[in-house]
């Protein structure tokens, strides 16, 4: 009982929604999720990462009312200290700011995320946080039920008007500044009518009952003058490209033109894991299933379990061509989830799904055009195509943590043109920075560089270090599926 109370966390608050109940306490109504009516919209794909810091920096910048960020990650490297001085730089404007951060990588350290609450016009509050009263590690193991279950949902909102949404996190390593590794990523640039369902959406996850203000957990945080350390802290951002925002306003970028559906999780399923619709996962399946003709599925982590595995052999059979792109083992930077996925690709590769795993070093066809290449890229996007016609796009990876576990937000687009070219840029990656894996004529999976006739074969798993194949068998065989 004494280590049960050094994890409590002060939940309670003037929220408008209460979508939190501890057990026996009973469920609290159903939440409200926004309209997913489809809606007009231009989208912008945004693959590089640098590019897409210029672009949330010339969006801050520009603000003029309310900026809201809610993140799974904010690191308190250059990127992150860069966001940050533009957060603050937009509240002395007197733009209001509002920061929601997933607690499980609170990596910003506790006394910056105060000195930033000490302005007036910045709120941030903390989503579903450890307590503070005992190490995370303790609080993951005493109330696991709680906290292994996560705010994946990414996005910044710039005046209701303009928005930035895909799998991005804030860090360097996203945003094309770590010196070692990058992870190349997609986002899309939106704007339109579009963006008030994603609006609405965040509304529903501040106002919840699990977003705890910031200083309620460092109740010392917040004091006047604190957040003079975030702006004096060293600015090492080196030169930036041209943001997205002005190609487009100079007519050197097209965006696409569609219609766009919302669909976001809402806090109940974190909160109430038995009773919350998965909105997103439903979604996700009910669009793959409606494919006539083809489907592409673009994911770092591809652990589909026995009813998306299902879903994608009824597809093959009547027709449709699925194809996967995910990483290599030499490429993910989740060995242990590597396990998982090769039975299901073996098992799918054996009913016509063509799969097509990223190679290590693929970082000049991933970002192309990257200021700061690096020799380790891991392949980081998360998208669906169907029939050419068709874009998914958002926070979700193909696995069980952000089918059941996390909550996850993604936009389904009708835009042809936008489907074709987004798909013309990863079947030229496919075809020329992955291997294909499909099954020889003993079944078990071999590695080509093409997919045809005269191609070399590899050895299982090229390139991957002999740790990388332990830790992969290890996965494999472990009971940690429904985690990963």
């Amino acid at each position: 009982m004494v280590l049960a109370a050094c994890t409590s966390v002060p939940f309670d608050g003037p929220h408008r929604s209460a979508s939190f109940t501890a057990a026996g306490h009973g469920l609290p109504m159903p939440v409200p999720r926004p309209d997913p009516s489809p809606r007009p919209g231009t989208f912008l794909p945004l693959a590089l990462g640098d590019e897409t810091l210029a672009t949330w920096l010339d969006l801050i910048g520009a603000a003029r009312d309310r900026i809201d960020v809610m993140t799974y990650i904010m690191r308190a490297d250059r990127s992150g200290r860069a966001v940050s001085r533009a957060l603050l730089d937009a509240a002395d404007r007197g733009v209001h700011v509002r920061l929601l951060i997933d607690d499980v990588f609170m990596a910003m350290k506790d006394d910056r995320v105060g000195g930033l609450t000490s302005h007036p016009n910045i709120e941030i509050r903390a989503f579903n946080p450890f307590s503070r009263n005992a190490p995370a590690l303790l609080g993951y193991v005493l109330d696991h039920t709680r906290v292994n279950r996560r705010m994946h949902n990414k996005a910044l909102i710039v005046d209701g008007r303009t928005a930035i949404v895909g799998g991005r996190n804030v860090g360097d390593e996203y945003f094309g500044q770590d010196r070692a590794m990058h992870f190349a990523d997609l986002d899309l640039l939106v704007q339109g009518a579009a963006v008030a369902p994603l609006s609405a959406g965040f509304d529903l996850y501040w106002n919840d009952r699990l977003a705890v203000p910031y200083q309620r957990l460092k109740p010392r945080s917040g004091r006047a003058g604190a957040f003079a350390a975030v702006r004096d802290a060293p600015g090492d951002i080196g030169p930036l490209p041209e943001p997205a925002t002005r190609r487009l306003a100079a007519g050197r970028a097209q965006a696409f033109s569609g219609k766009a559906e919302f669909i976001t999780d809402t806090p109940a399923k974190l909160s109430q894991p038995d009773a919350a619709p998965q909105y997103v996962a439903d979604a996700f399946y009910r669009s793959l299933s409606q494919a006539r003709r083809q489907v592409l599925i673009v994911t770092p982590y591809f652990v589909p379990q026995s009813d998306g595995s299902a879903l994608l052999e009824g597809l093959e059979a009547r027709g449709v061509e699925v194809t996967v792109i995910t990483n290599s083992l030499a490429s993910t930077n989740h060995v242990i989830v590597h396990g998982s996925y090769s039975r299901y690709r073996d098992r799918l590769a054996a009913r016509g799904v063509d799969f097509y795993e990223v190679r290590a070093g693929a970082g000049a066809l991933l970002e192309p055009g990257a200021m700061h290449p690096v020799s380790q890229t891991v392949m980081h996007s998360k998208l669906v195509i169907i029939d050419d016609h068709f874009v998914l796009i958002g926070s979700p990876n193909l696995d069980p943590r952000s089918m059941k576990l996390n909550t996850e937000h993604i936009y389904r687009i009708d835009s042809p043109a936008l489907a074709r070219a987004l798909a013309a840029d990863w079947w030229h990656i496919a075809q020329n920075a992955a291997y294909h894996v499909d099954l020889g004529k003993s079944g078990l999976p071999r590695w080509l560089k093409r997919k045809g006739a005269g191609r070399a074969t590899f050895l299982p798993n090229p390139e991957a270090g002999i740790m990388a194949r332990f830790i992969a068998i290890l996965g494999g065989m472990l009971p940690i599926e429904d985690d990963l």
